[in-house]
């Protein structure tokens, strides 16, 4: 992973895949996120909209809340976890996820 702060670009990486890339990015936090981990969902919420279960853990969305961003909880394997923030005119890109789309 890596994060380019002039840019608000933080980059995924993955291996024998593109990475996948943040747009406008705000805010994140990644807690024990590691080469070895396996990626299983990406869920995307308006930050208006961001259930009360996830403000639990990562209380500082609601920071956002009125904001015009988009809030993106990365569910990995082994206790890994993590979210980004970006502005809605930014978003996550997947290059591979769908031949003729590759953003979401």
């Amino acid at each position: 992973m890596r994060h380019y702060p002039q840019e608000r670009l933080l980059e995924i990486y993955r291996p024998d895949k593109p990475p996948l890339h943040l747009t406008e990015v705000v805010d994140f936090w990644f807690d024990f996120f590691s080469p070895q981990n396996v990626l299983f969902d990406i869920y995307r919420y308006p930050a208006a909209a961001v259930p009360s279960e996830l403000l639990e853990d990562y209380p500082w969305l609601g920071h956002y809340r009125e904001q015009a961003c988009t809030v993106y909880r990365f569910a990995a394997s082994a206790g890994c976890d993590g979210v980004a923030v970006c502005r809605t005119s930014g978003g996550l890109s997947v290059p591979d996820l769908f031949e003729n789309q590759t953003d979401f």
